[in-house]
């Protein structure tokens, strides 16, 4: 069959889910590595952002860099700096959640 989509912009994202977009603690790098990947860097978020404005702002700035032709090819490569009170082994339950996340993610 056929699957019709609607590309997700930011008009279709929450105010909480656009602060945390905003927030700097989900980023990419202007330059690729060495071998041409897309660099994404993220911290340790405050548990003020709900665990569902984060899921719903990794899938949609995945989404958005998975547009890229030289993304597409190449990959991406994640740096996480986990430290802190909003880090997963506080929060173990976000593991799990998270996991079944990036399992969906195309």
């Amino acid at each position: 069959g056929v699957f019709r989509t609607k590309d997700i912009t930011q008009a279709d994202l929450d105010e909480e889910t656009l602060e945390s977009v905003y927030s700097g603690y989900m980023q990419y790098l202007p330059l690729r590595d060495r071998v041409g990947r897309l660099v994404h860097v993220y911290f340790t978020h405050p548990n003020a952002i709900s665990l569902k404005a984060k899921l719903k702002r990794m899938f949609y700035m995945n989404m958005v860099t998975n547009e890229d032709l030289e993304t597409q090819r190449k990959g991406r490569v994640a740096i996480g700096y986990q430290v802190g009170d909003g880090c997963l082994e506080k929060h173990p339950r976000n593991d799990w959640q998270m996991g079944r996340l990036l399992n969906a993610l195309p």
